[in-house]
């Protein structure tokens, strides 16, 4: 294919760096919104003890992102898990996943869009005495979003980063203020108490399932391979950095929480709806407000990235020809994949639009959410596995820790939260969960099946190899952190 033509297909080399793809698989995990809205859930199983599960869940995502980035040492592509399944299992597991990922992902974004009309519309009366319906303003916000992903990588992730910034510092200064003042009675030892947890340990089992939930996206930066010069080196940097920052992040968070409302009245936080307004409220008020602020910017900086990094996933399968070839076409102009962006987009909006006849905003995130991070998670415990049978089939020499023992405690953290979503006795409509998910996976193998017998027949655009993607850095301090 000549080489003007293969560009058409190509996205941008050079858009991103190292500090850009830590901040989207950052912004995508939602640190502000996961602080905000699932301390009292964690805190009500595992008690005082909350700390520990965040830190057992957080030592096991970063088995998970460890694989990952070994994948993305030799496989950087924009289609992430998708190709990682592939290069592991073969074409039609690949497209197979590909396609529950972009089911799950789609039911994810929908969650975050209805959040973000609904936070909006909340924030509007709150603060102006304004009442919107939060259907409008999450159009309003797809339509803003979308034109900024299509505008550029460069400039979306840029304002993900700002709206990161605001989110991580107020979180952060609250809970440094909360710890400074010795919390409600004093700083103790007893929240990292292991020998003897208030809760037992089948407690802090059932608040993992929380605290897992809470790192969902953080391969988003996987996607953005493409994008920046020398992504051997940045996506492990960013994934594996992002894991742990974020895991320290509500770590300490969540020892702020239990210290500030005090072990004694650990009930109390986890009755709260909005524990950590009721901390600003008590040890710094005129926070409250911005933390409020804070809590959009979250969902805000979500969106884009997420929608930036799944988009691309559907790219990287149109591009191979695993779905319409259309989807793999990058605008000339700023070689963004500015059809899978559009699609991907206006999918999300036909969900979220679709739920809200039934649902107000937090049902919504919840029932639809839920689903999208079953059908992810499954995937991320095929991309896991599929490590070593890529390292055998690659014939690249064999590292028993790296290859085999991590990837296993990767994959098995996921069975945590695999069980919570599909655990009989489940309301609906969480009970209907693994029913769809059993016809979403059947209906992409049959696809996958029938779509391997015409792909062969005709040739795929070009897609990068590993090699093209080592290229020197080409900005000046594209790869300081």
């Amino acid at each position: 294919m000549p080489d003007r033509a293969r560009a058409t297909f190509r996205l941008k080399g050079d858009a991103l760096n190292t500090r850009d793809l830590l901040i989207a698989g950052m912004s995508y995990m939602a640190p502000g919104f996961s602080f905000f809205f699932t301390t009292a859930l964690i805190a009500a199983n595992a008690g005082a003890q909350a700390p520990v599960a965040y830190l057992l869940a957080g030592l096991g995502v970063l088995a998970a992102g460890a694989t990952f980035a070994e994948f993305a040492r030799h496989e950087p592509s924009a289609g992430a898990l998708q190709v990682f399944v592939e290069r592991g299992f073969g074409r039609t597991v690949g497209t197979t996943a590909g396609l529950v990922l972009m089911c799950g992902y789609l039911c994810l974004q929908a969650g975050v869009l209805a959040l973000f009309g609904g936070w909006t519309a909340h924030l509007l009366s709150l603060t102006f005495g304004i009442n919107v319906p939060w259907p409008l303003l999450s159009v309003a916000g797809l339509v803003v979003t979308t034109a900024l992903m299509i505008r550029g990588v460069g400039l979306s992730i840029r304002a993900t980063w700002a709206l990161f910034l605001v989110e991580f510092v107020l979180t952060g200064v609250l809970v440094l203020i909360v710890i400074a003042r010795g919390g409600a009675s004093g700083l103790t030892a007893a929240p990292l108490d292991v020998a003897h947890p208030a809760a037992g340990w089948s407690g802090i089992a059932l608040a993992m399932v929380f605290c897992v939930f809470s790192f969902v996206g953080f391969e988003g930066s996987v996607s953005f391979a493409e994008e920046t010069p020398s992504p051997r080196r940045a996506l492990p940097i960013s994934v594996i950095g992002g894991i742990a920052i974020m895991a320290l992040l509500y770590f300490i968070g969540t020892y702020a929480a239990v210290a500030g409302f005090g072990t004694a009245h650990i009930h109390q936080l986890a009755s709260d709806p909005e524990p950590i307004a009721t901390l600003a409220s008590r040890f710094a008020a005129p926070l409250r407000p911005l933390l409020e602020f804070a809590v959009f910017t979250s969902i805000t900086a979500n969106l884009m990235a997420a929608g930036n990094a799944n988009a691309r996933v559907l790219f990287n399968m149109g591009r191979e020809g695993m779905v319409a070839r259309r989807f793999g076409a990058v605008l000339s102009g700023y070689r963004t994949p500015a059809v899978a962006i559009t699609f991907f987009m206006a999918t999300t909006a036909v969900l979220a639009l679709a739920a809200a006849s039934h649902w107000d905003y937090l049902t919504v995130f919840g029932n639809v959410a839920g689903l999208g991070s079953l059908l992810a998670i499954l995937v991320y415990m095929a991309a896991t596995v599929a490590l070593p049978f890529y390292i055998r089939h690659r014939r690249i020499q064999l590292r028993k820790w790296r290859h085999w023992v991590v990837p296993a405690l990767g994959a098995g953290i996921w069975l945590i939260p695999l069980w919570g979503s599909v655990k009989p006795g489940q309301a609906f409509p969480a009970d209907l969960y693994p029913w769809i998910t059993l016809a979403i996976i059947t209906a992409a193998g049959l696809y996958a099946a029938l779509r391997r017998k015409t792909q062969d027949q005709r040739p795929a655009m070009q897609t990068p190899d590993a090699e093209s993607l080592d290229r020197p850095v080409g900005l000046a301090g594209d790869d300081a952190l």
